[in-house]
């Protein structure tokens, strides 16, 4: 009976909120968020908890105790976190540049990371290491997908691999490569919290923003990406 309340009383908060305009509250492990507004975008059943689009533009998981419904307008976010860039946005993909760094690894050499980004409706960050299983779905997704307003950068996940090998594993993949030492990968991984490989986070291409943590089952469903697209509400 227990849990049948438990389950009765998530799905009252689900019906209750989903797109809602929310402020985080009372939060004891990432309190810099308290006070934050967002909009709620999904439930994760796996960690019972709100998937918030922050108007910061960070996406947060966070428990129903946690959130208040309030009626603040949407802000649209202006500026990457502080940890990137302390001044507003200039250009579209002024926020790549400082998480990525000045250039990008493409099929065809180094190219500049605005020139790469610039203009994207969606840049799919895709964590992965030697030893992981690989998300095969991206690669057809990517090459099917028409236009060109969806990009991937690979992030190699490995602290410890060697130039030879790096250059090996990243041979044959057909979109961007993040080529950054050891400390601008350790700035990405903390960026997003990464924990586990392989790992999709799914970011809008205007600011930079986090719309999906994980977009790995997106992929695998083998979905077009203009559905897929849509529902990430891009």
């Amino acid at each position: 009976q227990a849990v049948l309340l438990r389950i009765l009383c998530h799905f009252a908060v689900m019906k209750a909120q989903l797109g809602s305009r929310v402020r985080v509250q009372g939060l004891q492990s990432k309190p810099k968020l308290n006070g934050e507004a967002g909009t709620v975008e999904s439930w994760d059943g796996d960690m019972d908890a709100w998937e918030v689009q922050l108007d910061s533009g960070t996406l947060a998981v966070v428990k129903p105790e946690n959130l208040e419904l309030c009626d603040l307008p949407v802000q649209t976010a202006t500026r990457v976190d502080d940890d990137w860039h302390s001044g507003v946005l200039s250009s579209t993909a002024d926020w790549a540049v400082a998480m990525f760094g000045q250039d990008l690894k493409t099929p065809d050499g180094m190219r500049p990371t605005r020139q790469v980004l610039n203009g994207k409706r969606a840049v799919l960050v895709y964590f992965c290491d030697e030893w992981c299983e690989r998300v095969s779905a991206l690669t057809d997704g990517y090459l099917n997908q028409e236009g060109s307003d969806v990009e991937v950068v690979f992030v190699l996940s490995d602290h410890h691999v060697s130039p030879a090998a790096f250059q090996e594993f990243c041979a044959d993949m057909p979109w961007v490569v993040f080529h950054g030492d050891e400390v601008a990968l350790d700035k990405v991984m903390k960026r997003f919290n990464i924990t586990v490989v392989p790992c999709v986070r799914v970011l809008r291409g205007t600011d930079g923003s986090v719309v999906c943590l994980n977009a790995r089952t997106d992929i695998e469903s083998r979905e077009d990406f203009g559905t897929l697209l849509a529902r990430w509400r891009l």
